[in-house]
């Protein structure tokens, strides 16, 4: 229940149930995410320790306008240059790495506005993430309708 908002409309907009509203507001769901996690033999001490051992690097907005285009494709490659992803199933994956992103499409920003935080070790792929980064958000100087956080169900 202490998320950001666009994710508590995602959660309830994918569960239609009922009682998701009540029980993300009162922190039942924390302790039923911790036990599905612990079934499929998952480590929970990693999320107290996000971003422990990780550096941090902003990637700002180089001038004022809106945002125009975020292309998933390349957000994937930045967070795969940073051990975010695997070629095969034995690779490991680096849990506290990875993209925080600040800003949503049709969102107003300014020159040096923070756009994406990087998560990242010791440099390892940061100059191709952030590559990847200036290739996927595009500022233009229209203004785009903000797409809905989801936009249909199968």
């Amino acid at each position: 229940g202490e998320g950001p908002e666009d994710l508590r409309q995602v959660v309830l907009a994918l569960t239609e149930h009922p009682a998701a509203a009540s029980v993300l507001a009162s922190g039942a769901a924390w302790p039923r995410f911790v036990k599905m996690v612990e079934a499929q033999g998952g480590d929970v001490g990693a999320f107290e320790s996000r971003s422990r051992g990780t550096a941090t690097h902003v990637v700002c907005s180089e001038r004022t306008g809106v945002v125009a285009e975020m292309e998933a494709r390349a957000c994937g490659e930045a967070a795969f240059a940073l051990g975010a992803g695997r070629r095969a199933a034995s690779e490991r994956i680096d849990p506290e790495v990875g993209l925080e992103v600040h800003v949503r499409l049709g969102q107003k920003v300014e020159v040096g506005q923070a756009l994406v935080t990087v998560h990242h070790r010791a440099g390892r792929g940061l100059e191709r993430a952030v590559e990847a980064l200036r290739r996927a958000l595009r500022i233009g100087d229209e203004h785009h309708e903000a797409l809905p956080l989801v936009g249909r169900r199968w």
